[in-house]
């Protein structure tokens, strides 16, 4: 029985105060290619800011409100960035999601 490395995935993460980014990056040994995402989570009183960057130009942003103890609201976001910078947007999904844990 052999074990073939097909790839790897580092993580990087720091937090200071109310603020933490963080990196992943892969490499796929087969195609020979890279892949990176990039976040920031800025943690306010009562709500978090959200924000992940692709290296294939997917933004995302997301705003969640600690309505209760017991209940979380989230909308979202996504635009893809080289669209945005051409000056052509095709889509700007915008998405609700309320989390109620018992």
């Amino acid at each position: 029985m052999t074990t073939e490395l097909t790839g790897t995935t580092m993580f990087f993460n720091h937090s200071k105060g109310n603020k933490t980014v963080g990196a992943e990056m892969d490499y796929d040994m087969g195609t020979k290619k890279f892949g990176a995402k990039l976040g920031l989570a800025w943690n306010m009183d009562d709500h978090l800011w959200k924000f992940r960057l692709h290296d294939s130009g997917l933004a995302r942003a997301a705003l969640q409100w600690q309505l209760h103890k017991v209940c979380k609201a989230t909308v979202d976001t996504s635009v893809d960035v080289k669209q945005a910078l051409g000056g052509s947007i095709t889509s700007l999904p915008v998405g609700m999601t309320f989390d109620l844990k018992y």
